[in-house]
């Protein structure tokens, strides 16, 4: 029965194997002595995976895709010997389409093909299919009877009614991205000393149209039993609703004004910079009730003596409108020196070590751009509401405390060391490492050690500059470039770096006594994981006998256990396995380790390039439609045990819920990768062709992105990349290319 019993693969079924792009760039440059341009025109166009189905009826193409149209002018003119003056440019017109996004919930692009892939990959391959064939009787013809249920067709609850059965999303949006400088120099005051003015202004304006479509209904009966057939109805099928049209449009801006003095002057092996920096930034999002507000002083002064030490201090002093007039201000200061080894006299000239630099640094930093930039949490949020006072029966309007203002409000401060090594062999073999700490307190949280009996609802508490977190790790970076012949150069690069932090304070009271762990943040990384630890004493983890079953803790979590259910440890060893057991289990989603190895080479007439970039220690919970298939496949099963067969997955069940369902070591999978993110081979024309042509250079290439990606993940359908199981996967793409100079 292909209507409502299908076998479907709804991956094909949604997925285009390929889908085009389109990039164009062209730039032009030139000048005179005093006047000098550089103009670039760019265009992009992208179309989508995801198939869909043009609306004939409403006439609309609900289909993924975008155009943006680039432009970027730079101009210098040199208006005087010591006068210099810069305008940039840059803007872009992007208009993009999209499957109605803002009907039912949700919201943006990114959520709607977050549920658009939810069905895709939690569909099971007999689900009934997207659309039914209309008519007022069932596929044979027979009478209907009356009260049937309904279902909504094609179905929202579907891929198909997602893509296809809203409407339509359009938007535009256009940028500006402009500063006007003035850089004058002023040797006639002392020579060296120069003043500079900016200005930059950006601003985006962003236009939408949705059409909503009206879903029909069909009415549906399933046969269940031998002899029962399956039939529908669609009842107002020659029902022509009108596409509901809405439009929108919004825009925002950001100012920024400098004004700065710059000093630099060499006075025989003495090297003195300084610089003075007054700054007010200005933004506006969206259209809010107030634009948001900074300014600032900072300056900076290096000294070094004769290439080899070096030395420089760095201040700032910033107000932010996000704190009370007494604390608005911060001073943040730093340090930083330098010896350059290898040009001592006992090093310089020698043909082994060509480099060798050492490096620290120490300073403060804050930081005002708290709790999801919400403003003026100094500020008592006091609102009014209806009801009245309904013990005393009388209506009207009440004030109350939204939220309590916290007038002692602060920067956010982190204090940073990074201590540094350079150093160079033969002139070709490069090595840069740094290892850094940071120390970064009076982050603002919400109190969570407050007592049952307040008086005021915990929400009403305003939040505090209690929070701390630790930071260490370090970097790496080897570089090893060479020229072999005019015919031949290859140039390598390998980085590494490890980064981890710990949460010293956050307020978390403790947990009881019973606990394995009595916190659940403090002292361990940021997001860190917890969940029930499965026991592996029996081969598997599984349980996978009657006996095992009987013998089992006793489980108060997500219901009763069953055979095929996983194992768990009791880990604080009282007979029961509850949230009391749970213990730190894998990594946070932000990795630990990063590393990449790039390298390129030219041999003649021929280019060749290549990125590998990986990352490790990260996890991400990944349970029902994220798993793939083959894992299903090879669920637990009492005959698959019983022969040996291997096991990849629990027990299946048809509501994905009960104890093997819950935060547990197995669902918490690695999100490690290494992969091939670029790739190019290109071929530059002998000069000798291109100019019978009349052009100066002619190069023709291939390249690819995300070729190639090995992973120890088992959910087949999901990019370790991303961060989420439910955004839309990293596309491998291949592009033919042909840059041409005249």
């Amino acid at each position: 029965d292909p209507i409502f019993y299908p076998d479907r693969d709804l991956i094909k079924e949604f997925y285009k194997p390929a889908a085009p792009q389109l990039r164009l760039n062209a730039n032009m440059s030139g000048g005179t002595e005093v006047l000098h341009y550089f103009i670039n025109i760019g265009y992009i166009g992208q179309g989508s995976n995801f198939k869909t189905v043009y609306n004939e009826k409403y006439d609309f193409d609900p289909a993924f895709k975008m155009n943006r149209y680039n432009f970027r002018g730079n101009l210098d003119f040199d208006a005087t010997k010591n006068l210099k003056i810069s305008l940039n440019l840059a803007s872009y017109l992007q208009k993009a389409n999209a499957p109605n996004y803002n009907k039912v919930g949700f919201g943006d692009v990114d959520g709607m093909i977050n549920e658009a892939l939810a069905f895709i990959m939690g569909a099971d391959p007999t689900q009934p299919g997207p659309l039914t064939i209309g008519g007022t009787t069932t596929p044979d013809g027979t009478s209907v009877p009356a009260g049937l249920p309904t279902l909504q067709m094609p179905s929202p609850r579907s891929a198909y009614g997602v893509l296809n059965g809203y409407g339509y999303s359009w938007e535009s949006r256009a940028t500006l991205n402009s500063s006007l400088s003035v850089e004058w120099k002023l040797p006639f005051i002392t020579q060296g000393l120069s003043a500079k003015a900016l200005i930059a202004y950006d601003s985006e304006g962003y236009e939408s149209s949705d059409g909503s479509l009206v879903v029909n209904y069909v009415q549906y009966q399933i046969g269940r039993e031998e002899g029962e057939k399956s039939y529908y109805i669609m009842p107002n099928v020659d029902r022509f609703d009108p596409l509901v049209l809405y439009k929108s449009s919004s825009g925002k801006y950001y100012a920024d004004m400098q004004f700065s003095l710059n000093y630099d002057r060499l006075f025989g092996k003495h090297a003195v910079t300084g610089m003075v920096l007054a700054q007010r930034e200005n933004k506006d999002d969206w259209g809010g009730a107030l634009p948001f507000n900074v300014l600032g002083v900072s300056g900076r002064f290096t000294y070094g003596y004769d290439d080899r030490y070096l030395a420089e201090v760095n201040m700032g002093y910033n107000g932010s409108e996000q704190f009370a007039p007494s604390n608005r201000f911060g001073f943040f200061p730093a340090l930083s020196a330098g010896w350059v080894v290898s040009n001592e006299s006992f090093i310089k000239g020698s043909e082994l070590l060509t480099n060798l630099k050492l490096r620290a640094s120490y300073g403060k930093v804050g930081n005002d751009k708290i709790l999801n930039d919400q403003r003026f949490l100094y500020l008592d949020n006091i609102q009014s509401a209806g009801g009245g006072l309904p013990s005393l029966g009388r209506g009207g309007s009440y004030i109350f405390y939204a939220l309590y203002g916290n007038p002692n409000l602060q920067w956010e401060e982190a204090w940073k060391q990074n201590y540094g090594l350079d150093f160079q062999l033969w002139g070709e073999l490069s090595l840069t490492a740094d290892v850094f700490f940071e120390d970064r307190s009076k982050i603002l949280i919400w109190r969570e050690s407050i007592p049952d009996l307040l008086g005021v609802p915990a929400t009403v508490l305003p939040p505090m500059n209690m929070g701390r977190v630790k930071n260490r790790g370090f970097e790496v970076e080897l570089v090893w470039q060479k020229i072999f012949s005019r015919d031949l150069s290859v140039n390598t690069r390998a980085n590494f770096g490890f980064n981890r932090n710990k949460i010293i304070e956050t307020d978390e009271p403790p947990l009881g006594e019973e606990y394995y762990y009595r916190y659940r943040k403090t002292g361990f990384p940021i997001g860190q994981p917890f969940g029930y630890m499965i026991d592996y004493s029996n081969g598997n983890g599984y349980i996978n006998t009657q006996e095992e079953l009987d013998n089992l803790p006793a489980y108060n979590i997500g219901g009763a256990p069953r055979l095929g259910d996983f194992m768990y440890k009791d880990m604080n060893g009282d007979g029961t396995i509850d949230p009391e057991d749970q213990v730190p289990i894998g990594y946070s989603g932000v990795p630990e380790i990063s590393y990449g190895w790039s390298a390129s080479t030219n041999w003649k007439d021929f280019d060749f390039s290549f990125l590998l970039q990986g990352i490790a220690n990260v996890s991400m919970a990944y349970t029902g439609f994220r798993w793939n298939e083959p894992a299903l496949q090879h669920a637990w099963t009492k005959e698959r045990y019983e022969s040996g067969d291997e096991i990849q997955y629990p027990a299946l069940n048809l509501t994905n819920s009960g104890p093997s369902y819950t935060n547990n070591s197995f669902f918490l999978l690695d999100r490690s990768f290494l992969r091939l993110k670029t790739a190019e081979i290109g071929y530059t024309l002998p000069a000798e062709w291109t100019k019978k042509v009349g052009v100066s250079r002619m190069r023709v290439y291939v390249n690819g992105n995300n070729l190639l990606t090995f992973t120890p993940m088992k959910a087949k359908y999901n990019d370790p990349e991303q961060d989420s199981s439910a955004k839309f996967p990293l596309a491998k793409m291949v592009n033919f290319g042909l840059n041409v100079t005249f």
